[in-house]
């Protein structure tokens, strides 16, 4: 039987092997939270390539939505901006967006109202429909308006009106790349070192493949709730700011964290703590998931990020290649397989300023 330790000292009875049983991957994080779709392996993994991008259903309406005459409820304005040079102001609330060019980019004009001190993270939509023509949706109401004053060109100017009974689709999502993890083992090439090799590289590529997946997801999680993210002191205070979130969406989320907050929710919740556990199941007072991932923990950090249910995913069953190098007498497994997670929408993120 190969191994790399050292051999007994001379006259000492050798130690005996002890093959360590295979254990199953731990029910916690993403994974168990996640709708697959399993590509049988006679079939083609369409998912590679770019990977997958998400047409929105149930997020993103805002901008599509209203009730007649309710104060509470912000109306969708159009902006018209005609001219070929020179800038534009806007105004909202008392607060104003000045030196904004004629032909300015939706990004820009987002960005713009964004800065606005009494605009909150996320309570403004931006979207053209044609060039020069702007819809701007606001999740409060304010009187708005517009100076072209300082535009240039055949009939220059700007003006906004409300828009009633109409709205723009959310944009589909960036696609959603593939990853494909592996992991290999080497020994001897007798029959039993073979056997080994494999056996290794199998259960490496099973119980580190989720927290490698998860450390990979944590990246797009955090870019695409960049605009979004807001600080609070304490774990309560952020799953209750979450849980706000997700509570105006209507739906269902996933809560993604690092494992290392798992225990500091029992510790700070008070009675009951801040989540419920049913089985591997865990889910705040409100009924959305926890996945607590351990590629969160570096992933994520201090960073929670609640995200539209359930996380959807495509995966090839593991691949098993292998090879020899005779000179060295070395037979080498490599096990790999391809994934690809996707989401319809970032609901929120906040970064807990006191470290668990």
């Amino acid at each position: 039987m190969p191994t790399t330790r050292e051999a007994a000292p001379p006259g000492v009875l050798p130690a005996i092997p002890f093959m360590a049983p295979l254990v199953n991957p731990a029910s916690i994080g993403l994974y168990p939270l996640v709708d697959w779709t399993d590509v049988p392996i006679d079939q083609p993994s369409r998912f590679l390539g770019e990977g997958v991008w998400v047409r929105h259903y149930n997020y993103g309406g805002a901008g599509a939505f209203g009730v007649w005459d309710a104060p509470w409820c912000g109306e969708v304005e159009r902006i018209t901006v005609s001219g070929t040079g020179g800038t534009w102001d806007y105004t909202w609330g008392g607060q104003t967006a000045t030196g904004l060019a004629f032909n300015v980019p939706v990004a820009d004009l987002q960005a713009a109202i964004d800065g606005l001190p009494n605009v909150e993270p996320g309570g403004a939509h931006v979207s053209s429909p044609s060039p020069g023509v702007y819809l701007v949706s606001h999740t409060s109401r304010q009187r708005s308006s517009v100076d072209g004053s300082a535009l240039t060109g055949p009939a220059a100017g700007a003006k906004t009106q409300p828009v009633r009974k109409e709205g723009d689709r959310p944009p589909d999502t960036d696609p959603f790349p593939p990853v494909t993890v592996w992991a290999s083992g080497t020994c001897d090439m007798t029959e039993y070192g073979q056997s080994e090799a494999i056996t290794r590289a199998q259960q490496n590529l099973r119980l580190l493949e989720q927290v490698a997946v998860e450390r990979d997801l944590s990246i797009r999680l955090l870019a695409d709730s960049a605009g979004v993210t807001v600080e609070r002191t304490t774990l309560p205070s952020a799953i209750s700011y979450l849980e706000g979130l997700l509570a105006e969406t209507n739906t269902l989320g996933i809560i993604h964290a690092g494992a290392q907050w798992a225990s500091i929710g029992v510790a700070q919740g008070g009675p009951g703590g801040l989540w419920q556990r049913s089985g591997s199941a865990i889910k705040t007072q409100l009924g959305h998931s926890l996945a607590f991932g351990g590629g969160y923990v570096d992933g994520l950090g201090t960073t929670l990020v609640a995200t539209s249910a359930p996380v959807y995913g495509w995966r090839d069953e593991p691949a098993l290649r292998t090879t020899a190098h005779y000179q060295t007498n070395e037979f080498i497994a490599i096990a790999e397989r391809s994934v690809a997670l996707a989401y319809e929408e970032v609901i929120g993120a906040v970064t807990v300023t006191t470290a668990p």
